[in-house]
């Protein structure tokens, strides 16, 4: 059976093809000198996965749904996971007749550094001709978790390719889109939708709920860099102004939790 996060991705795509069209996917300029790694626009990037969300949904065949994205080739669907909470970093992590998986256990940042680090997997990692963040708590804006994410954006919207982001709730995809469309400058490519196949519990639940609501974007490299400092400068805002409303209630569930002495 098709995992979440598989129906979650197969509506994206089918929801971008519908709006856009299959040239949207293709409109990528060939960034194989700049980031210095193999070109090849089959792949799905899974930026920010975690071996206990994405990682054990693939190895449980729950992202084999994907295959049938190829079905009229021989040749199988390309996945790459991308994030430091996964196991290792391995070429051949999964694999079946219409589905390869691939694992990198760094951050989009690592991968694509000249540094050390990344050189295991540069000889072999494919350029996406998409990439997804999955409930990844941007849309928050609160520096805790938003803010690991911030080095990353730029490089993630200076691909040029559709990036779809998928939030618990529909007010964390607003909160994405102020971040990449309002501050970012990247260009929508569509609404923010309700998905028909949210998931209730496990790993990537928030408040209960993963996979709620998804949309796409696009990066505009002229204007990428140059909002980082503004994106950076909503989230603390942002976070400051929730501290002050919420401080009070914050004191009372840290003191009720405090070992009594």
């Amino acid at each position: 059976m098709a995992s979440s996060h598989a129906q979650a991705l197969m509506f994206a795509l089918r929801m971008l093809e519908h709006q856009q069209g299959h040239e949207c996917i293709q409109q990528t300029g060939n960034k194989e000198q700049k980031v210095g790694i193999a070109h090849d626009r089959d792949a799905l990037w899974l930026v920010g996965a975690r071996e206990e969300a994405e990682g054990v949904q693939t190895l449980a065949g729950g992202l084999e749904a994907l295959s049938l994205l190829k079905k009229q080739s021989c040749q199988p669907t390309r996945i790459v996971l991308i994030g430091p909470e996964l196991a290792r970093t391995e070429r051949n992590y999964y694999c079946s007749a219409g589905l390869h998986v691939s694992t990198v256990d760094c951050t989009l940042e690592e991968t694509l550094s000249e540094q050390p680090a990344s050189h295991e997997c540069r000889s072999w990692l494919p350029l996406p001709c998409c990439a997804f963040l999955l409930n990844s708590g941007l849309g928050t804006r609160m520096l805790p978790v938003a803010g690991p994410w911030l080095p990353a954006l730029p490089l993630l919207l200076e691909l040029q390719v559709p990036v779809c982001l998928v939030a618990p709730s529909r007010i964390e995809s607003a909160g994405e889109r102020e971040i990449l469309v309002g501050l970012l400058g990247a260009r929508a490519l569509t609404r923010i939708v309700h998905c028909p196949c949210p998931a209730y519990g496990g790993a990537s639940a928030v408040a209960g709920c993963s996979n709620a609501y998804c949309w796409w974007c696009l990066g505009v490299a002229s204007q990428v860099r140059g909002g980082l400092p503004e994106v950076r400068k909503h989230v603390e805002e942002r976070t400051r102004t929730a501290a002050r409303l919420q401080a009070s209630s914050w004191l009372v569930a840290a003191q009720d939790a405090w070992p009594q002495q």
